[in-house]
């Protein structure tokens, strides 16, 4: 009986002890949170900034962080001598609460009486301090007063001072009968004054060094200056020569100053194209093929110059074939001059020859200005009976425009491109019978815009327009509308007129640098008059779709499936195109 008694003893002490500790290590829950001693914020105010609230578990860390937090308000406000002492008390009723009290001894109110700027040389103390937030009067911050020794030290590089510093080196305590002033002096440091005279590349092997420092733009002597040092790398970027080009780094040799550039060369010879194979459709008919051949090189012999090549057929009897080659700075001016010649026949009706050349003034790198001179003719096919246009030959003189600041010209993900265009001729139309002479004018306008959206998502928008006017405007001489660069989801070329413009959207998911998916959305609009019996057209058309495009081991691969207005999924358009560097 004894040792039945003693177990259940034993066993109600344990029990006991257990609930003991139970209720020892539950979290006290928070009743309520006071504040008392403020007048600079209300009690309100605090009590937004706190985690500890009515009715949360109750931790002294948190707490703790609270009352850190209070004070670093109430410093950012000019109370640097702010005491913050925080309390909890039993909840009188409820054991499981707590209710924490919070007391603020503000003291005195403390601003900036005033700034002195000590070491500075190529600007006044007057013009310095325009760049600072920091001003008397007002509270002192630290995350501002040293944002603004930044931006001095910025002015100083631009300067032609890279090695700058800037410190405070000294605060000291003005006290006042009702807020207390800061004596601030601020010790700058501006360094040797640095000239480049030396600019070195590495890396590059198969491009002139020449070459690079030349679009470098930058003269022996020149003082230091971080804003075109930066443009120095977005030029080489847009070369589109190097698949990587590193920040520019500042090296001293002696009394002398230099910039290190290194450079990782890329596949700068491009193959871009499909082909496909039509049988005839009748017996003894031959077979043709059709697609694009797209050459390009963008570096030849490593001199910077140009040279692609165009091939397109679109059926047995339609075809386009381009040449165009640039010369980069001619004389060591940076004026670009360039030639081509394109050439399209149209089914059986016509052939389009056009020659021209052309020479842009490259302001910057993002803004260029070109002129162009370009002669026209348009051939009809004599032995066919369809009047669909008269031979013809226009001789015409351009301007254009062009800004972009696109951050990679494969796949940008920031960035916009403007480009406006301007051209007026003369021409003469040989109808037979009734010889004319007459005029024609052209214009163009292109925007493009990058929009980075989410993590690794860019929005991308473009607007396209054309128009030509002018005496006797044949098919051979409109704009056309529909394919894989302009109205997706329609045939190439499907459709023609004197006035056209487009719309293209994509929602892009990047996979990789130059690899994405996308969601398409086109809209296009053409219209045309009444010509040799043809009756006038106007119409707005729009597509959509999803796409790829892969940057791969063997080159870029794009990938497109395209809708257009009434299509079921059987008219559905496929666009495939490899851009294979070899």
């Amino acid at each position: 009986m004894n040792i039945g008694r003693r177990t259940v003893a034993l066993f109600g002490a344990c029990a006991l002890l257990t609930l003991t500790l139970f209720a020892a290590s539950s979290p006290q829950s928070i009743g309520s949170v006071s504040v008392s001693g403020n007048s600079a914020f209300t009690s309100a105010e605090i009590l937004r900034w706190l985690s500890s609230s009515p009715g949360s578990p109750y931790s002294d860390t948190t707490f703790q962080a609270d009352l850190d937090r209070i004070r670093d308000h109430y410093r950012e406000a000019g109370f640097l001598g702010v005491v913050v002492a925080g309390e909890t008390v039993p909840h009188p009723a409820d054991t499981t609460s707590i209710n924490l009290t919070v007391a603020v001894r503000e003291g005195k109110r403390t601003v900036v009486g005033r700034i002195r700027l000590e070491g500075l040389r190529s600007l006044t103390e007057s013009d310095a301090l325009r760049l600072f937030d920091t001003e008397p009067g007002n509270p002192l911050s630290e995350a501002a007063l040293a944002e603004d020794c930044f931006r001095l030290i910025r002015e100083l590089e631009s300067r032609g001072y890279p090695l700058a510093r800037c410190r405070v080196d000294s605060v000291e305590w003005l006290q006042g009968e009702s807020e207390d002033s800061l004596a601030i002096r601020v010790a700058v440091e501006p360094g040797p004054a640095v000239q480049i005279s030396e600019v070195r590349v590495e890396g590059n092997r198969e491009t002139n060094a020449d070459v690079i420092l030349r679009e470098m733009r930058l003269r022996e002597g020149e003082p230091y200056d971080p804003v075109r040092v930066e443009a120095l790398r977005q030029r080489l970027v847009r070369l589109n020569i190097f698949s990587s080009v590193s920040e520019p780094e500042l090296f001293l040799r002696g009394d002398t100053a230099g910039l290190l550039v290194r450079v990782q060369e890329g596949r700068t010879n491009t193959f871009d194209g499909i082909l496909g194979y039509i049988p005839g459709s009748v017996s003894g008919e031959k077979g043709y093929f059709t697609g694009l051949v797209s050459v390009g090189m963008r570096n030849l012999f490593g001199t910077g110059r140009k040279l692609s090549l165009q091939w397109k057929r679109e059926n047995r009897y339609t075809q386009e074939l381009g040449v165009r080659y640039t010369e980069p700075w001619i004389f060591g001016f940076p004026v670009n001059v360039a030639g081509g010649f394109f050439q399209r026949q149209q089914d059986t009706a016509y052939v389009r020859r056009l020659v021209d050349g052309r020479a842009d003034l490259l302001l910057s790198e993002k803004l260029s200005l070109g002129v162009s001179l370009g002669s026209e003719a348009v051939i009809p096919n004599e032995d066919t009976t369809i009047g669909r246009a008269y031979r013809s030959s226009s001789l015409s003189l351009g301007a254009d425009a062009v800004y972009d600041s696109r951050d990679d010209l494969y796949a940008p993900t920031t960035g916009v491109r403007y480009v406006a265009s301007y051209q007026y001729g003369r021409k003469t139309i040989d109808r037979p019978g009734f010889p004319s002479s007459g005029w024609v004018q052209r214009l163009g306008v292109d925007v493009e815009i990058f929009l980075p959206a989410f993590a690794r998502q860019v929005v991308a928008l473009s607007v396209h327009g054309r128009q030509v006017q002018g005496t006797e405007i044949q098919e051979a001489e409109m704009y056309l509308l529909g394919g894989t660069r302009s109205l997706r989801g329609y045939r190439e070329s499907q459709f023609s007129g004197t006035l056209v413009s487009w719309f293209n959207s994509e929602y892009r998911f990047l996979t990789g640098r130059r690899s994405y998916l996308f969601a398409l959305f086109d809209l296009g609009y053409y219209s045309r008059p009444e010509f040799l019996g043809s009756p006038a057209a106007e119409s707005v058309r729009f597509g959509y779709g999803i796409g790829a495009t892969v940057d791969t081991a063997i080159g870029m691969i794009g990938v497109s499936v395209a809708l257009g207005k009434g299509d079921s999924l059987s008219d559905a358009k496929i666009h495939i195109g490899i851009i294979n560097d070899f």
